[in-house]
């Protein structure tokens, strides 16, 4: 068997390092913070942790496991950053970053997709309400694994980006060219609150990031043909 060639040896240093930023971004390091135990269910995860570890015989308080939890949660965050930061150039010229974060904790609210049709006669019909079940083609265009890489609401981004908007104009002007009696359409992700059954009822969806989109305005953008 003839030696590895310099090629070879290259090419194997790149891929070894590849891959141990690649396990270093996939290890479970938690990053908790502040404003990730302000959260209803991190209270509520805090009062059962701490019930039980008094249980086994540990002298702990709520208040204290919740600051050993964002001391662990400051150095696993700052050990990763500083690993990662020098290789940061690295992974955007050869797009191999991740993103392997786990969830500090349960989010226990979901965006749900809502698209209205606002028609000419004044009424306003509600195409799609997620999760759907319809069972119609719109229903198989807007499936869940689809639509959370244009804009995944239960993320620390407060607003959706660019994508977002050109997902609406999209989606406006589909439903348009099957419906011409549509002049607007409406796009949204409310808030939708989960319940577990020991709970209350949730309450109604909060209305956010509603994006409206007029017929007139697809029609000059070039989306949509032109209704004679």
């Amino acid at each position: 068997m003839s030696p590895p060639s310099r090629w070879d040896a290259t090419r194997a240093i790149i891929l070894s390092v590849v891959l141990l930023l690649q396990m270093l971004d996939a290890v479970p390091l938690p990053e908790l913070r502040e404003r990730h135990l302000q959260n209803p269910v991190a209270q509520s995860e805090l009062k059962r942790w701490t019930q039980f570890l008094q249980s086994t015989g540990v002298d702990i308080t709520q208040d204290e496991l919740a600051a050993f939890g964002l001391r662990v949660g400051g150095v696993a965050g700052a050990f990763r950053k500083s690993v990662l930061r020098p290789w940061s150039p690295f992974r955007r010229v050869t797009g191999t970053g991740q993103d392997w974060s786990l969830f500090s904790i349960p989010e226990p609210a979901a965006g749900r997709l809502v698209v209205e049709g606002h028609m000419a006669d004044g009424t306003v019909t509600t195409f799609y309400r997620a999760p759907g079940g319809n069972g119609d083609a719109l229903d198989t265009m807007l499936e869940y694994r689809r639509l959370r890489g244009v804009y995944d609401s239960a993320s620390d981004r407060p607003q959706p980006r660019k994508i977002y908007r050109q997902f609406g104009r999209w989606l406006s002007a589909r439903l348009m060219a099957d419906h011409p009696d549509i002049m607007q359409v409406e796009v949204r992700l409310d808030r939708h609150q989960i319940r577990t059954p020991d709970q209350p009822l949730s309450p109604p969806d909060e209305r956010r990031h509603a994006r409206m989109y007029t017929r007139a305005d697809l029609e000059l953008e070039g989306l949509l043909e032109a209704t004679p």
